[in-house]
């Protein structure tokens, strides 16, 4: 593969879910964006973008995590334009809801941690060690929501998307890095 490509980049890719912009560092020339997955409780995206001011950072001063950034650079998720993201399978959100009374403009409306939605995660079956025949319940332990957002499958681990809120927890628990978050609802 190409410097930079690897397994979990191409699964993106197939999905259709690439990170960054044209030229990112985390994807081939001529990719286009996707989308950006936001605070918790972030209104739809055109919504978002007309309520959030760039460069506010009062979500981002209130997450005591620091898993919410701004966009400073155009390679990043959301352009550069200031407004914040998460990158949930690489820094989980742990649903605390903080950010949300801190955003004085609505862009970020209080909803219960159930009802978050940030993305829904995706196991890749041939990187879960589970497929190797070995015992892991690490994802299952991570997640919020165990047996409502992922239960223990078949096998391997079962991701149920309507209930997933993609905070990344269950990535980031994962021991072998077959867990991906896809952003948006």
């Amino acid at each position: 593969m190409t410097p930079g490509l690897d397994r979990r980049w191409l699964w993106r890719w197939l999905l259709g879910e690439v990170a960054g912009a044209p030229g990112g560092p985390s994807e081939p020339p001529g990719a286009g964006p996707r989308r950006v997955a936001r605070p918790p409780g972030a209104r739809p995206e055109p919504e978002f973008l007309a309520r959030c001011p760039p460069g506010c950072r009062l979500c981002v001063d209130a997450c005591p995590w620091q898993v919410i950034v701004p966009s400073l650079d155009r390679r990043q998720p959301g352009g550069g334009d200031g407004r914040p993201y998460l990158l949930p399978d690489q820094a989980p959100c742990r649903l605390c809801g903080l950010c949300m009374p801190a955003c004085p403009t609505g862009a970020l409306r209080p909803v219960a941690p159930a009802q978050m939605r940030l993305g829904t995660a995706r196991i890749d079956p041939p990187l879960c060690v589970r497929s190797l025949g070995e015992a892991c319940d690490r994802c299952l332990a991570a997640c919020p929501f165990p047996g409502v957002a992922i239960a223990d499958g078949a096998g391997l681990p079962e991701i149920r998307p309507e209930a997933c809120t993609g905070c990344g927890l269950c990535a980031a628990a994962c021991p072998s890095r077959a867990i991906v978050v896809m952003p948006g609802p």
